[in-house]
């Protein structure tokens, strides 16, 4: 191991699971024991023991509410266009990243995310904080936190098989072997392999494929990665917007 001093081992497991483990305080690796934690930080994102992500959200929360207190002290002096930019850029990237590994989580914890980019849509377009925040979000053009979820899993989808890069994702996916001719067997659609758990729902190998085959025809009949996006972000606005859509 190169750096034991600045490694830290973590137990992940549902709560009646880490009930019944025998509590130790070190996990050998390598002839390392290394102390254990019940929270790790990697890549700026905090994993802990039930992978519910909600001391990560939390920080999430306070990086952005730090970042949208102080373009509401200054969006009187700039037009839409450069506070819709300063919004996205130095917001909206904060939900983006990583934002994949919440794919499945508690609606309670990505309902603090929304919650944040609901007030950041009305400091953009300078309205009261009780303005009902979906109508605001359909006029910025901005997909919902839980719609950011899924395109951005359906993009490393995409990528993943479009590109056969990273190997480590590409073993987890398997295309749907079908043994009779059907009006979808023509679909680049992806086996789902079976689970057991909620949290064993929201990995990857079972998570990607469910995402991807509950995409349209023409999203999944996309041949470049730009198109994809395009058709995808689409969809997943009409998804998001029905209502708003109606109206309009």
């Amino acid at each position: 191991m190169s750096n034991p001093d600045k490694s830290e081992s973590l137990l992940v497991g549902t709560r009646q699971q880490l009930q019944v483990v025998v509590v130790v305080g070190a996990v050998s690796v390598a002839g390392v024991d290394l102390p254990l934690s019940s929270e790790l930080k990697s890549l700026g994102v905090i994993i802990d023991e039930q992978l519910s992500f909600e001391s990560h959200i939390r920080a999430m929360c306070r990086a952005c509410n730090f970042h949208l207190r102080a373009l509401a002290h200054i969006r009187h002096l700039l037009p839409l266009s450069v506070a819709q930019t300063i919004a996205c850029s130095i917001v909206c990237s904060r939900f983006d990243y990583c934002n994949a590994v919440l794919q499945g989580a508690p609606k309670s914890s990505t309902l603090k995310l929304q919650r944040v980019q609901n007030n950041l849509a009305r400091i953009v377009l300078q309205l009261p904080r009780r303005t009902h925040a979906r109508p605001l979000l359909y006029k910025l053009h901005w997909l919902p936190v839980e719609q950011r979820i899924v395109y951005k899993t359906a993009l490393i989808t995409y990528k993943v098989r479009a590109q056969s890069t990273p190997e480590y994702l590409l073993t987890l996916l398997q295309n749907r072997e079908c043994t009779r001719t059907l009006r979808s067997s023509s679909l680049p659609l992806l086996d789902i392999p079976r689970f057991r758990t909620v949290t064993a729902s929201r990995s990857f190998r079972v998570a990607a494929p469910v995402i991807w085959n509950s995409l349209p025809r023409d999203v999944l009949a996309c041949s470049t990665v730009d198109s994809f996006k395009k058709h995808l972000k689409t969809y997943l606005f009409n998804v998001a917007f029905t209502e708003c859509e109606a109206v309009h």
